[in-house]
């Protein structure tokens, strides 16, 4: 779903609306507090560090500034980043991010769900998503994903559902997949991969019930 975002009416009262972004929501709720007799002095700053990072980054995690200042992410605040995430889902789908996947995703060994499609996220899938080795669900679909599929993918032992189609990925199908209990694999789509195919598992393979929809095709 798309974000929340926040605006006052004539009365006063903070209404939702959906148009806004998370970080025009806190921006406005923070200048209309700063309007008030009662407002700490900082309020300017942290709406200034606000809109200018916040607002212009849109990433998972801006690594180009400290976490306690950087871009907040929706419900995650900047917990994804400076290492303090203790969940074991994080569902950042359509949220309009850009950026690359931070590799520091990869310390989060709890992680059993990891949604980020449907953005415009670049780069290639970091190595360290490897580590994530309760892994059960990994979207990173309808994105511009560039690179290859990384062979530690296959230390994901618990994953089921792997969702890599319509991005920009081309290289060779690590054969490893094999190794791996998935039941719903989509990689195809836009992606280019090297040929021969390996042998794939039948959910990547277009073989399983419900068959893939978009499943790998060899083109060069």
């Amino acid at each position: 779903g798309g974000q929340l975002g926040m605006q006052a009416s004539e009365s006063g009262i903070l209404e939702l609306i959906p148009a806004m972004t998370l970080a025009k929501s806190l921006a406005l709720t923070l200048l209309t507090a700063a309007s008030s007799s009662s407002a700490p002095p900082l309020f300017p700053l942290t709406l200034l560090l606000l809109a200018d990072r916040c607002e212009a980054a849109g990433t998972i995690c801006d690594n180009n500034v400290p976490c306690s200042s950087g871009c907040p992410t929706g419900e995650y605040g900047t917990s994804l980043c400076d290492g303090t995430f203790t969940g074991t889902g994080v569902e950042l789908d359509n949220q309009e991010l850009s950026g690359t996947i931070p590799p520091q995703l990869g310390i989060f060994w709890q992680l059993q769900e990891l949604y980020l499609d449907g953005n415009a996220i670049s780069g290639t899938i970091p190595a360290d998503l490897g580590k994530l080795s309760q892994l059960q669900n990994l979207y990173l679909h309808g994105n511009s994903i560039s690179g290859t599929i990384p062979p530690e993918t296959s230390k994901l032992s618990q994953l089921e559902w792997l969702d890599l189609a319509n991005n920009d990925i081309s290289g060779t199908v690590p054969p490893q997949l094999n190794n791996l209990p998935l039941t719903n694999c989509d990689l195809g789509g836009t992606n280019h991969f090297a040929c021969p195919l390996p042998a794939l598992p039948a959910a990547c393979a277009g073989l399983s019930s419900p068959p893939s929809s978009y499943p790998p095709e060899c083109n060069y």
